[in-house]
């Protein structure tokens, strides 16, 4: 196993896509981001992400159907904005 220090830190959570369908986000502290619907399917997206390196995963708490909503509000006000 690797130093701890050489590890890329995951931050993985379930949420929901922009349809309403669960799935499973995922982020790095270099500030890469995805969405996948499996988690074998973020390892593979990783893999290729960050070739050779070993993952540390952190689950945070699902998303909220409240936190949901909320972005879907805030992205309907921007969109009203740009229009």
């Amino acid at each position: 196993m690797n130093n701890l220090n050489e590890m890329t830190v995951v931050y993985i959570r379930r949420a929901f896509d922009w349809r309403g369908r669960s799935g499973i986000e995922f982020y790095t502290e270099n500030s890469a981001a995805a969405f996948s619907e499996a988690f074998r399917e973020v390892k593979m997206e990783l893999n290729k992400m960050y070739p050779g390196q070993d993952f540390m995963f952190y689950v945070c708490p699902p998303m909220t159907k409240e936190e949901f909503h909320r972005i879907n509000d805030d992205l309907l006000v921007w969109k009203k904005e740009v229009e």
